[in-house]
């Protein structure tokens, strides 16, 4: 283990134990986001690329295509479950996500996410499942990780 992810659990486990102990909501906002920039913070294409690759094996195609302009509905998935992930969990804009996905425009990003979010209301089962599988497989690397 390098010195690096050695003083990165530190830290983050403090900035666990300052946050139990607070209940300023600004302070634990702000300790979340300092939380959020350590498990990007070695390298910030590793943490898409996983996100990328979880998001590909959930749906079943090759994490190579999910950055692709190609609209086939398992690639649109992927991506739509991509983008969900970075805009609720890291509160990435939509503009900083399209610039993520080889520069796709805001408005794209965000209909990829009414579809989905009308997807999951009416149960789709496909993208049910999908989004089901991707967070089992996230918590299950988020648990290997921290």
């Amino acid at each position: 283990m390098t010195r690096e992810i050695v003083k990165e659990r530190m830290i983050y486990n403090c900035l666990e134990a300052i946050k139990k102990r607070t209940t300023d909501p600004v302070i634990r906002s702000k300790i979340d986001n300092a939380k959020t920039y350590l498990q990007f913070s070695g390298d910030r294409k590793t943490g898409l690329q996983k996100i990328i690759s979880m998001s590909a094996l959930a749906v079943g195609v090759d994490e190579g295509k999910v950055r692709t302009k190609s609209r086939k509905s398992e690639l649109v998935l992927a991506r739509a479950i991509c983008y969900y992930h970075l805009r609720n969990k890291y509160g990435y804009s939509y503009e900083r996500i399209g610039k993520l996905f080889n520069g796709r425009g805001h408005d794209t990003v965000l209909s990829s996410l009414n579809n989905l979010n009308g997807y999951l209301e009416t149960q789709d089962p496909e993208a049910v499942n999908a989004v089901n599988r991707f967070n089992r497989l996230m918590n299950r690397s988020n648990e290997k990780t921290f």
